[in-house]
C-alpha cells in the first residue's frame, strides 16, 4: 500500500472504533469502517511486471486509453495519449522511461471532469524525463475529485522505467507525449523480428538450398550470417541469399507505399553490411528506417502504374533504391557519394510480375539486397554513375514507366512524415500473396457463423480490384509456388482446412484431388465497385458462395488480418516466428533470438545477435 493510505485507512479505522466505544453500537460504526475499507483498497500498490525490451514505454498509470493524436510541436510531431483513471484504478504513477528528470513543473489550473476536453486547463505536474535515445512528457492532471496530485523526485533525479514516481488522489487522468521516433523504432524493430522469422522458415526451402550452395561455392566463407543455414558467406553474397531466401514463401512483410514487400531487400543489406563494418544494432535500425522512407516514399511517386501497366516488380525494381540509401546511411557516405550508389544501382535494378509464381519472384528481392551493398560500397571508393537517377531525361520513371504519370511530391513529406507509421506495414498471418489475405478471411468469417460443406457448393465468385485481378495469374495451379498467387485455390482451402498455413503450399497439397475440383468452381472477377473505390492499399474482396439449394452466402472484407488497422497481436507475432523458426531453432535457442530481435539496439556489434541466428547447418 502507499504510504498516503495509511492516513486516510488507519483514521478511519479508528474513528470506528471511538464511534463503536461513544455510541456502543456497532451499527454506526459501519460507514466509517467501510470508508476505512475502500481507503486501504484504494491506495493499494501491486507489484508490476515492468518489460525489458529495448525502446519500450511504460503506462504512467492504470486505467482506460482516451485518447491517441498525432500533435505538431515546435520539436516536431509527437504522439500525444491520455489515460482516464476512475477510482477503481491503481493511481500510483510511474515513469514511463528510464531516464533523468529533466524538468518538473506545476500548473495551477481548474478542476473540470477529466473526460472533458476542457479538462487540460485543470491542475497539473507536467514531467519531462531524458532516456538514452528520447525524452518523454508526461502529466498527473487533477479532476473535479483529485484535489491532490504528488510526483516524488526534482530535476537531476534518475528514474528507472516501470518506478513509482507519484500519485494522483483520487481519479482524473494522466497524459504522456511521445516524440513520433518512438513508434518508428518500435515499427522497425516488429518488421526486423518477423523478416528473421520468414527467412529462417525460408531457409529449407529448394531455391533457398540451390543459391546458397553456389553462393559457397563462388565465394567461400565470409563475414556474414546465411540466416538458418548454419553458414557465413561474403556479405554480397549474403545479402543476396538472405533476401532471396526471406521472400521465398512469400510470408514477409507489405507496405502499401510501395505495394510491395520492403523488409526483404533492407534486412539482408544492411545486416549484411552491418556485420562487415562492426555496426551497432542502434545503427542498422536507423539505416533500415532511412531506407524504408526512402523506399515507401518513392514507391508513392510511382505506384501503382509502374506495376499494373510497367509490369514491375516493385520489390526488385524501387526496393533496391531503398535498401541503396539504408547502405549509404550505414557507411555514413555523405549527399554526392550518396547519389552515386543510386545511380549505380538505378543500372543494376530489375525485376517483373511475369515470374510471380516462380522462384525468380524471390530472387528479385536478393538482388535488390545485393545491388544495394555492391553499388554503396562502390560509391564509397570513389565510383561514379549519373548523380540524380530521379532527374532530368532517361531518369528512373522515364524508363522504367515510360508514359506512366510520375508525382514527386511524396519526396517532400521525407523526414516530417514517416511511411513507417502514416501507412504502416503488413505482417503477414499468411504465407501467400497478400492479395490473397482478404479472400481467406472473408471465408473464415462464413464458417465462423455456420458450417460450409463443400460438396454442397455450386460455385464461387471472388470480386476484386483489377490490379488484384492481373497479378493472381494461376487459375488452377500445379505447384506450391503457382497456388501462392491463387485466388481459386486460395479460396478452396480456406473453405476446406481451418487454417491456411505453410503445408497449404505444398506441391501435394495443391494436387489434392477434392481441392482440385472445388478450385476449379471458384471464379475470379473484376468488381466494378471494388474497383471504382480502390485507390491503394489493402485489396478488397467480396466473396460469394453459391449452394446447389439456391441459397447464397457473401462476405467482402477490405482490410485483412495483419494490416496496421487490424494488426496481429504480440502472441500472435510470437506464434508465427516460434512456427517459422522450428526448422533451423531448437526451442531454447528461439527464446533467445526472439528476445535479441527485440532489443537489436542494445546490441554493440550485429554479429553478436546474428550468431544465434545462423540456426543449424541445412548445406554440406
Amino acid at each position: 500500500m502507499v504510504r498516503d493510505g495509511y492516513f486516510y485507512g488507519f483514521g478511519f479505522i479508528a474513528a470506528a472504533v471511538l464511534v463503536w466505544l461513544v455510541t456502543g453500537s456497532w451499527i454506526w460504526a459501519v460507514v466509517p469502517f467501510l470508508l476505512a475499507c475502500f481507503f486501504l483498497w484504494f491506495f493499494r500498490d501491486p507489484q508490476r511486471p515492468v518489460p525489458i525490451e529495448a525502446g519500450v514505454v511504460v503506462s504512467p498509470a492504470d486505467g482506460k486509453i482516451t485518447e491517441v493524436a498525432r500533435i505538431q510541436t515546435p520539436d516536431g510531431e509527437r504522439i500525444r495519449l491520455s489515460i482516464f483513471l476512475s477510482v477503481f484504478d491503481v493511481h500510483v504513477n510511474r515513469s514511463p522511461i528510464a531516464g533523468t528528470v529533466r524538468d518538473v513543473r506545476y500548473q495551477k489550473g481548474k478542476h473540470l471532469n477529466a473526460l472533458d476536453p476542457e479538462s487540460a486547463q485543470n491542475e497539473q505536474n507536467v514531467v519531462t524525463v531524458q532516456g538514452d535515445e528520447f525524452e518523454v512528457i508526461f502529466s498527473q492532471i487533477a479532476g473535479i475529485l483529485a484535489r491532490r496530485i504528488v510526483f516524488r523526485f526534482k530535476p537531476g533525479d534518475f528514474v528507472e522505467r516501470g518506478q513509482r514516481v507519484g500519485l494522483i488522489k483520487f481519479g482524473s487522468r494522466t497524459g504522456v507525449i511521445l516524440p513520433a521516433e518512438a513508434e518508428i523504432r518500435a515499427v522497425a524493430r516488429q518488421c526486423i523480428l518477423d523478416w528473421f522469422g520468414v527467412t529462417l522458415a525460408g531457409a529449407r526451402e529448394e531455391l533457398s538450398r540451390i543459391i546458397a550452395a553456389e553462393a559457397l561455392a563462388e565465394g567461400g566463407d565470409g563475414t556474414a550470417t546465411l540466416v538458418g543455414l548454419g553458414k557465413k558467406a561474403p556479405p554480397l553474397l549474403a545479402a543476396l541469399v538472405n533476401g532471396t531466401t526471406s521472400h521465398a514463401l512469400d510470408y514477409d512483410d507489405v507496405t502499401w507505399g510501395l505495394i510491395g514487400h520492403p523488409s526483404v531487400s533492407l534486412v539482408p543489406s544492411t545486416f549484411a553490411l552491418g556485420e562487415l563494418l562492426g555496426a551497432s544494432g542502434r545503427d542498422v535500425l536507423h539505416a533500415y528506417v532511412v531506407g524504408f522512407e526512402v523506399m515507401a516514399k518513392l514507391g508513392r511517386t510511382t505506384q501503382p502504374r509502374h506495376s499494373h501497366d510497367g509490369g514491375w516488380h516493385a520489390t526488385g525494381t524501387i526496393g533496391a533504391f531503398g535498401a541503396t540509401a539504408a547502405c549509404c546511411k550505414l557507411l555514413g557516405l555523405d549527399a554526392g557519394k550518396t547519389g552515386h550508389a543510386l545511380g549505380t544501382v538505378y543500372s543494376m535494378t530489375s525485376g517483373n510480375v511475369s515470374n510471380f509464381g516462380t522462384m525468380c519472384k524471390p530472387l528479385h528481392a536478393g538482388l535488390a539486397a545485393r545491388n544495394a551493398v555492391e553499388a554503396a560500397l562502390w560509391a564509397k571508393a570513389g565510383f561514379t554513375s549519373v548523380p540524380h537517377p530521379f532527374d532530368g531525361p532517361r531518369g528512373f520513371h522515364e524508363v522504367y514507366s515510360r508514359g506512366l504519370p510520375a508525382d514527386m511530391t511524396p519526396l517532400e513529406e521525407l523526414g516530417r512524415a514517416y511511411e513507417l507509421v502514416v501507412r504502416g506495414v503488413v505482417i503477414k498471418p499468411y504465407p501467400c500473396g497478400v492479395a490473397l489475405h482478404p479472400a481467406i478471411d472473408a471465408v473464415h468469417m462464413l464458417k465462423r457463423e455456420a458450417p460450409i460443406d463443400a460438396d454442397a457448393i455450386e460455385g464461387i465468385e471472388a470480386g476484386v480490384t483489377k490490379y488484384t485481378y492481373d497479378k493472381l495469374c494461376y487459375l488452377v495451379p500445379d505447384t506450391g509456388l503457382e497456388a501462392k498467387f491463387s485466388m481459386p485455390y486460395t479460396i478452396a482451402r480456406a473453405v476446406l482446412d481451418d487454417s491456411i498455413s505453410f503445408d497449404t503450399f505444398t506441391d501435394a497439397l495443391v494436387r489434392d484431388e477434392r481441392a482440385r475440383n472445388l478450385t476449379k468452381r471458384v471464379r475470379m472477377y473484376t468488381h466494378d465497385g471494388i474497383e471504382r473505390g480502390w485507390k491503394m492499399g489493402s485489396r478488397p474482396v467480396h466473396v460469394s458462395i453459391k449452394f446447389r439449394d439456391g441459397s447464397v452466402r457473401e462476405r467482402q472484407v477490405d482490410i485483412s488480418k495483419g494490416n496496421p488497422e487490424v494488426p496481429m497481436t504480440d502472441a500472435e507475432l510470437g506464434i508465427k516466428f516460434r512456427d517459422c523458426a522450428r526448422a533451423c531453432l531448437d526451442p531454447a535457442a528461439t527464446s533467445v533470438a526472439i528476445e535479441g530481435l527485440k532489443n537489436v539496439e542494445t546490441f554493440d556489434k550485429v554479429s553478436a545477435l546474428t550468431g544465434c541466428l545462423r540456426g543449424r547447418a541445412a548445406l554440406a
